[in-house]
């Protein structure tokens, strides 16, 4: 099972969480983009929650929010022209030093394997950063071209 793109709204995600209950699984992967929105604190306590079964993958917004956290809190930051930068400002000044560490920790990239499927790469972004934007209409040609040398099934 695997969440994407929470972006810190915890009503979102207890209402996925309450529909994967009855769902069987062992593992949960986080795949990017939690601590970003609303609710830092409360999304990452949450999911922190659900144990050992979780594994975490990095996100561009989380580097943001850490390197924030790492500045401090700055006026400059606050009052940026650059919406992504205040909203990190933002995140971090609502986090602790637990969930920077946390966030801090998460892996760029998390292989699992998967019974039935094999291995099976989970990334935010693409399979080479969390920056790179792949969408439904990405042609197969460019998608190829990521993929190339990625192990398991492409």
């Amino acid at each position: 099972m695997a969440v994407y793109d929470v972006h810190r709204n915890l009503p979102a995600l207890e209402a996925v969480l309450a529909d994967l209950e009855g769902v069987d699984h062992d593992l949960l992967v986080v795949g990017g983009d939690v601590a970003s929105g609303p609710m830092p604190t409360a999304v990452l306590d949450r999911l922190e929650d659900i144990g050992d079964s979780v594994r975490w993958v990095q996100g561009n917004a989380y580097r943001e929010v850490v390197a924030a956290y790492d500045r401090g809190t700055s006026t400059s930051d606050v009052h940026s022209s650059d919406p992504a930068l205040r909203a990190s400002a933002w995140s971090a000044s609502r986090i602790g030093r637990r969930q920077r560490d946390l966030v801090a920790s998460f892996q760029e990239r998390v292989e699992v394997e998967i019974e039935g499927l094999g291995g099976v790469l989970f990334c935010h972004g693409g399979p080479d950063g969390d920056e790179q934007i792949l969408t439904t209409v990405t042609s197969d040609e460019r998608l190829r071209r990521l993929l190339r040398g990625v192990r398991g099934r492409p």
